[in-house]
């Protein structure tokens, strides 16, 4: 976008944003999948099962999506978009039941606001979407940089990495003279 380069007739603004979403968002939304599914992993397999799906739609959701505006085809762009909104509908939904078990207050909101901000987000998302599909511009897109940029950015992605930031185990180990004389013996 720099550099003017404007593929497929887009602006270089729309470039700037779409590679300001698809790295930004792409990256987050891959490591949230992962710290939900480590959360998960004492759950049933039901639930480990499903949130494989979700991992799953996550990660092929993103290419076709883009070859789908690369090569303006509808119907590839459309094959993005379903695994994408159903797997990101369905990581709102397992980061509710993360947050609803967590005992912390604290990671429940934040987790809570994440799930909530997601969810709402793509629902803009899925009425921009429609109207692209529908060759109706139902939403601009301004709105949808205030909308769902703010959405995904700070309410998904922000309170969802600080959340499961709080439940890492801990990395510490305790110093003590005896660990020190060990360490020195090796």
């Amino acid at each position: 976008s720099r550099l003017g380069v404007r593929p497929l007739h887009y602006s270089a603004f729309t470039v700037l944003l779409a590679a300001l979403h698809f790295h930004f968002s792409g990256f987050t939304l891959q490591v949230l999948v992962a710290a939900t599914g480590r959360a998960l992993r004492d759950s049933a397999s039901r639930l480990r099962t499903a949130h494989r799906w979700i991992a799953i739609g996550t990660i092929a959701g993103i290419p076709l999506i883009a070859a789908g505006n690369a090569l303006s085809s509808p119907g590839v762009k459309v094959a993005g978009v379903a695994p994408m909104v159903l797997a990101v509908s369905g990581i709102a939904a397992t980061t509710a039941i993360v947050a609803l078990r967590s005992s912390s207050p604290i990671v429940r909101g934040l987790l809570l606001v994440s799930a909530s901000s997601i969810a709402t987000g793509m629902a803009v998302a899925g009425v921009y979407g429609a109207g692209e599909f529908a060759g109706q511009a139902w939403i601009g897109i301004p709105t949808m940089v205030k909308i769902h940029g703010f959405l995904d950015a700070l309410g998904f992605t922000v309170c969802g990495l600080a959340a499961h930031l709080q439940t890492r185990p801990s990395r510490r180990v305790a110093v003590t003279p005896a660990s020190l004389l060990a360490s020195r013996a090796e």
